[in-house]
């Protein structure tokens, strides 16, 4: 970026440029300082806090909640096919000893 130092008239016409302190931002910009809230306002203000920390505790155990039973259906979906082929090939050898045993007294 290039700049231009100005002097002279041209000095004169140039808008001063106004900095904010280093690790300031407009989005926290506290109260006025000695400033306080009008006893209602102090009252409502206290309330609605007490029922958003109320609705924030509620949504958190939902969440919760919810994300235990996604994960106990996702564990259920990765569980359900090793478990059906180990049952599937269970249930082969047990039709395979039933065949046997009868081949075993047919020829005893």
């Amino acid at each position: 970026m290039s700049s231009r130092i100005l002097s002279g008239e041209t000095a004169k016409t140039a808008a001063p440029m106004l900095w904010r302190p280093a690790g300031a931002s407009p989005a926290h910009v506290g109260p006025v300082a000695g400033a306080s809230p009008p006893e209602g306002d102090a009252a409502a203000l206290q309330a609605r806090l007490s029922r958003l920390e109320s609705e924030s505790a509620a949504r958190e155990v939902q969440a919760r909640k919810a994300g235990f039973e996604e994960g106990q259906a996702a564990a259920r979906r990765n569980l359900e096919g090793p478990c059906r082929e180990a049952l599937a090939r269970a249930a082969e050898a047990v039709a395979e000893l039933a065949r046997l045993r009868q081949r075993l007294r047919r020829e005893a």
